[in-house]
């Protein structure tokens, strides 16, 4: 009888857990618009990445107003100011083109693109410095 009582309770949690993540995870939720902006995101890294000759691309967003874009260990590190302002504009435009209608991304005001120099030092010591950033308000 205990072990009925037990099992009956397991089952309806399973339920209400399966319910809840089926609803979550619905595109009107605001849990499935974290999912495809994540998604959208790793598109948008993806795209930069692959225009970048070397080094790679993070972003974040923040507070859903905010995107901000670290360039890290290009060769635009050691380069003048106006070809690191050309290679942000290059970027931007990438990152509008892929955001452009999507309504994950209609409350984005600036976008923020840094260059970063990363290296790890002693094999524990992550040593990051930004080299240079652009602001662009949209």
């Amino acid at each position: 009888m205990k072990i009925h009582k037990i099992r009956k309770r397991r089952l309806i949690f399973v339920v209400l857990l399966l319910t809840f993540f089926t609803y979550s995870c619905g595109s009107d939720s605001m849990m499935g618009q974290l999912w495809g902006q994540m998604a959208e995101l790793f598109t948008i890294k993806k795209a930069i990445d692959d225009t970048l000759v070397q080094g790679e691309a993070s972003i974040h967003v923040q507070n859903g107003k905010v995107i901000t874009l670290g360039l890290i260990n290009t060769e635009y590190n050691d380069a003048e100011a106006p070809e690191r302002e050309k290679a942000a504009d290059e970027v931007i435009n990438i990152l509008l083109e892929q955001i452009a209608a999507k309504q994950e991304f209609q409350n984005i005001k600036t976008v923020i693109v840094n260059f970063i120099h990363h290296e790890k030092k002693f094999l524990i010591v992550d040593f990051t410095m930004t080299v240079d950033y652009y602001v662009y308000n949209l």
